[in-house]
Formats: structure tokens, C-alpha cells, sequence
């Protein structure tokens, strides 16, 4: 079942972040790539978070008997609405959930009027969005000026049906 994030999702939702990073951010570059994951686990697991994925962010989490699986969000933005935060959890990759995250954001923004959205993807989720239709449109560096990192990111956008 997907539902709206609540306040009390935090705590699984920064287990999820931690599990996907540990597993799944991998661009060969040593310790690099250690502070990377680091970086960005630290930006998406501090408390301030659990305030913007309530007020700014349209957040959901895709929830079960055991528990919360994945998450995923819907921003509004001038140029259209961007899918963001899809994170689930590494136990349950593979098993459609991610895909039915994906299918509901997108339904969401379609039946806003919208005919595009966009997202920005790491590299170890482009193919998982080319197969649900995404097209690359520009790669740039995500700036973690607190951390003086810069981290290889893909726009992508899909055409909505």
C-alpha cells in the first residue's frame, strides 16, 4: 500500500537511505567514493529532513504488514514536477516495488495535468529509470559545498501517456 510519509517514518526512512548507500552508490573512485555515500547519507538522514519531506516534499512510503519498503516523492517546481527521493529498501530491490512507486508518482503528476516529469538520478539508478522510459537530458555535479564534494548526477525526463 502506498500512503502519505508521516513523522513517525523518519527513523525507517533513514535505514532505507543507509541501506541503499552501503549497497548500491558505486563509481570506483576508493575513498572518494567513501565520502560520497557519507556525504550524502549525512544530508538525508539529519533531522531537518524529516521537516522537508512532510512541508516541501509530497513524500509516500510504500507500506506493509512488516513494515515501510521504499519511499518516494513528487516536487513541484516552475518547469514541472520532479520524482525524487525513491529509496528502497536493498532487502526488496527487484520485487516491483520501486516500479510501482515510480508508476503512482508519475499517475500523480498526470493527473495534475502534467505531460512531463523529471528527475535527477546517481549513477547507479540510470538503467533502472531508462527501462521505465526515462531519456538522459544533461549531466552535471550535485555540490556538496559542506563536505567540498561534487557528485556525478543525471537530469533525466519521461514524456507522460
Amino acid at each position: 500500500m502506498i500512503r502519505r510519509y508521516k513523522e513517525r517514518d523518519f527513523e525507517r526512512f533513514k535505514d532505507i537511505v543507509r541501506g541503499c548507500f552501503d549497497q548500491y552508490v558505486y563509481i570506483g573512485a576508493g575513498e572518494l567514493e567513501e565520502k560520497m555515500k557519507a556525504a550524502i547519507v549525512d544530508d538525508f538522514t539529519s533531522n531537518a529532513w524529516n521537516d522537508r519531506l512532510i512541508n516541501e516534499f509530497e513524500t509516500y512510503v510504500c507500506d506493509s504488514e512488516i513494515g515501510v519498503m521504499g519511499s518516494g516523492a513528487l516536487l513541484k517546481h516552475d518547469n514541472g514536477p520532479e520524482i525524487d527521493m525513491l529509496f528502497i529498501e536493498p532487502d526488496y530491490h527487484r520485487l516491483g516495488i520501486g516500479t510501482k512507486m515510480m508508476g503512482f508518482l508519475e499517475s500523480l503528476a498526470k493527473d495534475r495535468g502534467y505531460h512531463e516529469v523529471f528527475l535527477h538520478s546517481y549513477l547507479n539508478g540510470i538503467k533502472f529509470y531508462e527501462n521505465r522510459g526515462y531519456k538522459a537530458v544533461r549531466n552535471f555535479w550535485y555540490d556538496y559545498p559542506e563536505q567540498g564534494l561534487k557528485i556525478p548526477t543525471t537530469e533525466m525526463v519521461k514524456r507522460l501517456r
